[in-house]
């Protein structure tokens, strides 16, 4: 991150998200559609990402709080991302016919697919907590959870507390860090 500049504290909010929008966050999510991860591996993601966010902006990892900094910087959660992901590559695969066809074949003649932990099925199915259902609708399920997650996100964004860590990013230097830290303290 340094080597772009994105730690800088003179580099204004919007250059420091482009970049790590650009160069960060796909490097993180590079082969996240095709590999199943369990609970404490999404954990260990959003932590890291919470870390650089702060990082980035050059506030304490230590009593501060991330979540109300993300949804200010306008990046999705670790689980919804995963979600979004998935649900978009599983999306393509049912948008081609000779894909659609073989998944069709699968749920039709392998009833363990979707019993199987590290199986693609199985992984859409828990995602989009839908298992009975065919693989077709449990992407339009998923879907659905991707356009509620972004109408959930708006709604915390409106949020006053969001609202003056969004004010606060448009300050530029150690006036900014200052402010997010006060704002993302943890109160005991």
């Amino acid at each position: 991150m340094k080597q772009f500049g994105i730690i800088c504290p003179a580099m204004t909010t919007e250059v420091k998200l482009c970049f790590y929008k650009t160069y960060v966050r796909p490097i993180l999510q590079y082969g996240m559609d095709n590999i199943v991860l369990n609970n404490e591996q999404c954990r260990s993601i959003q932590t890291l990402e919470s870390r650089l966010i702060k990082a980035m902006f050059m506030v304490s990892n230590k009593m501060t709080r991330s979540t109300k900094l993300v949804l200010a910087c306008n990046i999705d959660n670790e689980i919804n991302t995963r979600i979004k992901i998935k649900i978009n590559f599983g999306k393509r695969l049912v948008s081609l016919q000779s894909t659609r066809k073989l998944i069709q074949a699968i749920e039709k003649n392998d009833k363990l697919a979707r019993m199987d932990k590290k199986n693609f099925f199985y992984e859409i199915g828990f995602l989009t907590n839908n298992v009975d259902n065919t693989f077709e609708g449990m992407i339009n399920s998923g879907l659905n959870m991707v356009y509620e997650a972004r109408a959930r996100n708006r709604t915390e964004r409106a949020k006053q507390e969001v609202r003056q860590v969004i004010d606060a990013l448009k300050l530029i230097g150690p006036k900014r860090t200052e402010m997010l830290k006060k704002l993302l303290k943890i109160e005991l």
